[in-house]
């Protein structure tokens, strides 16, 4: 693939302004008694586990990691974010033994020829803010819907990635498409289902439970926990770097969307559609283009 081909990609994946919100109540506790057959299954892998991940919270401390924001994944700066949080898995990747967490793996069950694709939820497809009454909200959003957690009620107020639906649709058609998301079910589920009402586009859920938190701030999507799956048929698609790191040469990192438009699905779509849907391994294909594996060897 030419570099002229390559740094127009890239450039094509760029977005919006950055806005300093944050999301709060997505890191709250989860109630476990709603979850799903996924999230059981993934609760008694998170229960033998509790005691690696102290361990490894202190080694993750004791590493003064940079952690480099979301919000610096932005037009103009996708190189730098890069570069930069790659050390910091290059740090990771070294002192975390992640074979620890894959005793237990899931199964996706899913009978058909299609390569598989993981999707992020918020700042990849959405951009949402959380108000606990009504009343408070003040900006202008596509859509406002209402969850309840904790047995209080809660008012998401969205905004859609500009040819959402177009994308969804699409790519669904030669896809499985997994929703593999950091936030937790209560609050994704009422997005999905107001996405997706009739069920038909997302083949199953994943949320926080289901990835390996190191700390507040890095929840990893290992597609290792997953039992049944051709990691060369497997992509994943995420606004952050951070959440594929056992997996790079699997990503596709899109900028992180908070407001505004931009055409980075529509981008995403033709590059998934000519040259990943019929790669005999996709992550040949990704790394000819985004280089993470072989930047992420120049630490060494």
């Amino acid at each position: 693939m030419s570099s002229l081909l390559k740094n127009n990609i890239s450039e094509n994946f760029q977005n919006s302004k950055i806005d300093n919100k944050n999301l709060n109540l997505i890191d709250s506790e989860s109630d476990s008694s709603t979850l799903s057959s996924e999230d059981e299954c993934s609760l008694v892998q998170k229960s033998n586990i509790n005691s690696i991940e102290n361990v490894n919270n202190i080694i993750i401390k004791n590493l003064n990691l940079n952690y480099i924001s979301i919000k610096e994944n932005f037009p103009g700066n996708y190189d730098n974010y890069i570069k930069n949080s790659l050390y910091d898995i290059y740090l990771i990747k070294n002192k975390i033994n992640f074979e620890k967490y894959y005793s237990n793996k899931i199964n996706l069950n899913i009978n058909n020829n299609k390569q598989i694709l993981f999707i992020d939820l918020d700042e990849t497809l959405i951009h949402s803010d959380i108000y606990d009454k009504k009343s408070f909200i003040i900006n202008n959003y596509d859509k406002i819907l209402k969850f309840k957690y904790d047995n209080l009620y809660y008012y998401i107020g969205i905004n859609f990635r500009k040819n959402l639906n177009f994308f969804l649709k699409k790519v669904s058609k030669y896809f499985n498409l997994i929703l593999f998301t950091a936030s937790y079910k209560e609050y994704a589920d009422v997005i999905i289902d107001y996405i997706d009402p009739e069920n038909n586009i997302f083949k199953k859920r994943f949320y926080k439970e289901s990835c390996i938190n190191l700390d507040d701030n890095i929840n990893i999507k290992d597609l290792n926990i997953f039992n049944d799956i051709d990691l060369k048929r497997s992509i994943i698609l995420d606004n952050n770097i951070y959440s594929f790191c056992n997996n790079l040469n699997n990503g596709i990192l899109i900028n992180s969307f908070f407001e505004g438009e931009d055409d980075d699905l529509i981008n995403i779509y033709y590059y998934l559609d000519n040259y990943i849907k019929n790669s005999e391994d996709v992550r040949k294909v990704n790394e000819n283009l985004f280089g993470f594996e072989k930047f992420l060897n120049s630490f060494s």
